[in-house]
């Protein structure tokens, strides 16, 4: 008896057979903001989902936002930080910003203002597996801060940019 004979057609529609998938080239480390997440392998944390607040995608921190960026050390990814905040708190916002540890910026975002800073990376940073990236600051309640306000969230700064200079 040969191949299929006896058997009920296989009348399934049918695609194709994945074994795997693998990603070459270059990890391409500035086409994305950081704080998206959208660099693969990218993990964050402290950050609120994604709104649009003058037609920009941007996030809000808890005060202690974290993301930490998977470094192959073929690829270097770049000399810096290009990063822009702002924040609504009527207070202003104390802010530290620090890679793996290391304190890059201690200032203070003013109230509807965009704060905008490139910082550099310390040398001897692209021995480490991850670009841990931190932005510490103070938080207030937009409820108890502002007039008017029903937001109950505790803010810290809103991030529009987290990106890496080349």
């Amino acid at each position: 008896m040969g191949p299929g004979r006896g058997r009920a057609p296989d009348r399934r529609h049918l695609g194709v057979l994945v074994r795997g998938i693998r990603l070459t080239g270059d990890l391409d480390y500035f086409g994305a903001g950081l704080e998206s997440g959208a660099v693969w392998g990218t993990k964050i944390q402290g950050f609120l989902s994604q709104e649009c607040i003058e037609g920009r995608p941007c996030r809000w921190t808890n005060g202690r936002a974290r993301v930490a960026v998977p470094l192959d050390p073929r690829f270097p990814p770049g000399q810096g930080l290009e990063i822009e905040l702002s924040t609504s708190n009527p207070l202003g916002a104390g802010l530290c910003v620090r890679t793996n540890g290391t304190e890059l910026c201690r200032d203070r975002v003013l109230v509807d203002e965009i704060w905008s800073k490139t910082v550099r990376f310390p040398k001897g940073l692209w021995h480490c597996q991850w670009l841990v990236v931190e932005l510490l600051s103070d938080t207030f309640v937009p409820r108890e801060a502002i007039k008017g306000s029903n937001d109950e969230r505790r803010l810290g700064v809103l991030v529009r940019k987290i990106g890496l200079t080349s």
